[in-house]
Formats: structure tokens, sequence, C-alpha cells
């Protein structure tokens, strides 16, 4: 069971990845071609070696593990609320863009999770 939820994760990540680069690569135009399952495989085995390369290295303590996973996901949390925060400020018009109150929760948020990934890997490093 849980071998088929870790492949299902695998696929749907590595999709969205591939999905979002092939976008990024291809921009405005409109007529271009784009391997979409190259980019997948590419992002499919990247993350095969990745979590390899982990055990090779022998990080396989479930609490080192879990550190990980949870430094891994702040670290993206941050990058997807800095995302935000400029989607929100240089590209919606004035009257979309949201209020002094929730920019600066979406401030506050991102200095959360960008101070626990510091904390995080300065304490494991140092």
């Amino acid at each position: 069971m849980l071998f088929q939820t870790q492949l299902g994760v695998l696929d749907s990540t590595s999709r969205i990845m591939a999905e979002n680069f092939a976008l990024k690569k291809l921009g405005k135009d409109e007529e271009g071609k784009i391997n979409l399952s190259k980019i997948y495989f590419v992002f499919l085995w990247a993350q095969i070696a990745f979590g390899v390369i982990l055990f090779l290295l022998n990080i396989y303590e479930p609490k080192s593990l879990i550190v990980l996973g949870a430094v891994l996901n702040a670290m993206a949390m941050t990058v997807h609320i800095a995302l935000v925060n400029i989607t929100n400020w240089r590209l919606l018009p004035k009257p979309l863009q949201p209020q002094l109150a929730k920019k600066i929760i979406l401030i506050v948020i991102f200095t959360i999770f960008a101070g626990f990934s510091i904390f995080t890997i300065g304490d494991k490093i140092f």
C-alpha cells in the first residue's frame, strides 16, 4: 500500500514539475513544440536519484527523514509565498490586490517559513 502511494506521489509531483517547466520554457510561443514525456522522466528520475543518494549516505533514520521532509516543504512554501506576493503586487491591478492586512499576514508567513528553514538547516550543519 505504501509503495503504491509513493509511486503516486512521484508521478504527480513529476507531472506538475514537468508541466510548469514546459510552460515556462515555451513562454508565449504558442507554436513551440516540446517533448513533455522527456521532461517528465527527467524529473521522475531526479526524484528517484535523490532518494537513492539519501540511502547511500545512510540517511534512513526516520527522524532525519522527517526533518528533511519538513525543511524541504518549508523551503517550498517559502518560495510559493514569495511568488504569490510578487504576483499580487506586480501583476494584479490595484483593485484586485489584497488589502494591507492580508499583505502583512503573507509577509509574516513568509518570514516564519524562511526562519524555520534557516534555523533548522543551521542547527543540522553547525
